[in-house]
């Protein structure tokens, strides 16, 4: 594969839709993301594209640093996956990361962004230099009823991570998160969003 200005390329990955390369551009390694052929999604790379120009304002996903019709490059972010670095990292850290990442997720919510993957990012959100990055934005849309936030709560509070949080003494109320959960998908206020981000600290 050859792409404008990259050299050292280098195969990475592939999903559903993409094929993934690293390289360098620009004296700087970075991700680049190409239409998988086999593929019949249209326009992920186009929009993939334009959710990260509008959300790297917000300080959200990886920086991108080229695009076209083909394939876009992009930082690449190095790191671990969100799990494996809770898993580790001290209880303070934890809760650190938790409420960072519901932070974009709120602020993805304002914007009316859906990401689409909140409930499982399993491989969405990477830790990198000790912040929360979120990667891979192909199937982000605007939405009036955004869930980044609600989908996050399931995946904080309901998941393998649950556990994880549960081991390192943060309590849980799966209970009362239901509840607030519910409220918030009503009224995704500044107020109803912070009695959430208390529970994980409680």
């Amino acid at each position: 594969m050859q792409f404008k200005d990259v050299e050292n390329i280098e195969y990475l990955a592939k999903g559903k839709r993409g094929l993934i390369y690293t390289g360098t551009y620009k004296g700087k390694k970075v991700a680049i993301k190409c239409k998988h052929p086999e593929s019949k999604a249209i326009g992920r790379i186009e929009n993939e594209s334009r959710w990260l120009k509008k959300l790297n304002k917000q300080g959200i996903g990886p920086r991108l640093l080229y695009q076209c019709s083909e394939y876009l490059i992009s930082e690449f972010i190095e790191g671990e996956f969100i799990v494996d670095y809770i898993q580790r990292c001290a209880k303070k850290e934890a809760v650190r990361i938790i409420k960072e990442v519901f932070g974009q997720c709120f602020a993805m919510d304002k914007l009316g962004i859906n990401k689409e993957e909140m409930h499982r990012p399993l491989k969405h959100i990477i830790i990198s230099g000790n912040k929360p990055v979120m990667i891979d934005f192909e199937r982000t849309r605007h939405t009036e009823n955004p869930k980044n936030v609600t989908q996050f709560c399931q995946f904080v509070f309901r998941s393998k991570l649950a556990n994880i949080l549960k081991e390192k003494g943060i309590k849980i109320d799966k209970d009362k998160i239901s509840i607030l959960s519910a409220e918030y998908k009503d009224d995704m206020s500044k107020k109803n969003f912070e009695r959430i981000i208390k529970l994980i600290d409680e």
